[in-house]
């Protein structure tokens, strides 16, 4: 059983994908965006079409706008 739920996971690999790439190291940047990107994609599987979908487009557009 997971502890924390997966949109903290993912904030979680965003903020330390944002510190890698403050400090220059951008090929790490990009593999924890991709790992939030993975956690988004897992979510959006098991929502469906449900409400929740909503949450998992809004935090896809976040990681969109790092990586531009």
């Amino acid at each position: 059983r997971r502890v924390a739920s997966w949109t903290e996971r993912a904030r979680l690999r965003l903020d330390l994908g944002d510190e890698l790439r403050r400090d220059g190291r951008h090929d790490e940047a990009v593999a924890r965006y991709d790992e939030a990107r993975a956690l988004v994609a897992g979510a959006r599987r098991r929502a469906g079409e449900r409400a929740s979908d909503a949450a998992a487009l809004g935090w896809s557009a976040r990681i969109d706008a790092r990586l531009a």
